[in-house]
């Protein structure tokens, strides 16, 4: 079976009972740009971790910033501090009863490449405010 047959069967079949309207285009184009806004806050995160920093200065540095991500939930930084850290790009320490965050050699790894020009653009310029 060829694309355009499988393309074919599919709309006769698959989606024939499917219905897209405004607002579950709208729910899918939210998704996309929720997450856009994740992977740009993992890639500010690293950028700032190259010293200790607690979940709190974190916050304030990217409500410096202007993240608008953050200002939407804050929470959404935490859960990002521990995707980081699962794949081992930061390693988070107790201090004084404070959790604090900074790049592992894996994460300082990932921020170089981040900072590499793709294309005549660095990768991480895209996500930068």
């Amino acid at each position: 079976m060829d694309l355009k047959n499988l393309k074919q069967a599919m709309q006769k079949y698959t989606f024939q009972d499917v219905q897209f309207d405004e607002n579950k285009q709208q729910a899918v184009h939210t998704g996309i740009q929720q997450l856009g806004s994740v992977e740009s806050l993992k890639c500010a995160l690293l950028g700032l971790m190259q010293t200790e920093k607690s979940g709190f200065e974190l916050t304030e540095l990217m409500h410096m910033r202007g993240e608008k991500a953050i200002f939407q939930n804050e929470g959404l930084l935490y859960q990002c501090l521990h995707e980081l850290e699962a794949a081992e790009l930061i390693n988070g320490l107790w201090k004084n009863g404070e959790k604090l965050y900074i790049l592992t050699k894996k994460g300082q790894k990932q921020l170089v490449l981040m900072q590499k020009p793709i294309g005549g653009v660095k990768w991480n310029a895209l996500y930068s405010k």
